[in-house]
């Protein structure tokens, strides 16, 4: 499992870091974003899903979602 912190910055910043991140999984099956907008949450489901990923959220705060994505 990865996880990546994405909290605070706006997009497209936190898609570019997915993009990365999931290119350099290696072996791992499991990748863990932390945002903390809405933008960020429907942009980065929407490229996950693009790359056939599968593709969970979970708010954990008011300030705070987790989205998995599973290759």
């Amino acid at each position: 499992m990865k996880q990546i912190d994405e909290r605070g910055n706006a997009c497209p910043i936190p898609v570019v870091h997915t993009k990365k991140a999931l290119e350099s999984m290696d072996g791992e099956t499991k990748l863990i974003v932390l945002v903390d907008n809405e933008p960020a949450v429907q942009n980065v489901t929407r490229f996950a899903e693009g790359k056939n990923c599968e593709v969970k959220s979970e708010k954990i705060s008011d300030h705070g979602r987790e989205l998995y994505t599973s290759r």
